[in-house]
């Protein structure tokens, strides 16, 4: 399927994936951490965005580094890869190049869980009978790159093991780094990681779902609003 956005034309796997849904509803996801981060990615910079899905970020981060920049886009997954390629292919720039790997410490193989209604967020995991599909696990430090101005990485609980497989390429470079991160846990280390490594740590929040949307549609916060505003002034 087909939506246009932000971004221009993007391929999306169904209707029933999360940041599919708000693709064609919107025409972005997670315009507010994009907006964010772009404060942070320069003309002509080397991007890298693990866990780049089907390339909502790559697309966005294409742009910002403009024909002389490069975005370097790894996604594990079979299931959403070729989406990724389609939508690198349809950038305005020819400037994204895709990594059908993960990114960890050491080279391995894992199996991999999909998450359904939020395609996203599947997961590594070890290797076990519940598990979905299996996917290929590098070093960043082994990917051939001279330099980098910028990590983004959303790996669902392996940013450590992404960082410790970086680290000779990060202690030549410098950049700065962007972590999601879904847990407590991984968020002490990475700030324990980042005391470490001399790295000041910053927080950013933000809503995924943009009440300034490309499609100037009003957001399900926005219209819980509304209906709460309603309903005070229709009481006592």
């Amino acid at each position: 399927m087909i939506v246009n956005t932000r971004t221009g034309q993007f391929e999306i796997p169904g209707e029933h994936d999360l940041i599919s849904r708000s693709l064609q509803a919107y025409g972005e996801w997670a315009q507010q951490e994009i907006d964010r981060l772009a404060a942070f990615i320069h003309d002509s910079d080397t991007v890298i965005d693990a866990g780049a899905f089907i390339g909502t970020h790559s697309r966005a981060f294409s742009e910002l580094v403009g024909a002389d920049g490069h975005v370097h886009a790894f996604e594990p997954s079979r299931r959403t890869l070729p989406f990724l390629q389609s939508n690198a292919q349809s950038a305005d720039f020819p400037n994204i190049t895709v990594h059908g790997f993960g990114l960890g410490e050491t080279a391995e193989t894992k199996r991999f869980v999909f998450e359904d209604a939020n395609l996203g967020a599947s997961h590594a995991v070890e290797d076990t009978a519940d598990a979905d599909d299996s996917i290929e696990i590098r070093r960043l430090d082994d990917a051939g790159l001279d330099k980098v101005d910028f990590i983004k990485a959303d790996v669902e609980g392996m940013e450590i093991s992404l960082l410790k497989g970086a680290q000779a390429l990060i202690e030549k470079s410098r950049p700065v780094i962007y972590l999601e991160l879904n847990t407590l846990d991984t968020g002490v280390e990475s700030l324990a990681w980042a005391r470490q490594h001399g790295y000041l740590v910053h927080g950013l929040a933000a809503d995924p779902f943009n009440p300034a949307n490309h499609n100037l549609l009003p957001t399900i916060a926005q219209m819980c609003s509304c209906t709460f505003q309603v309903s005070r002034n229709r009481g006592p």
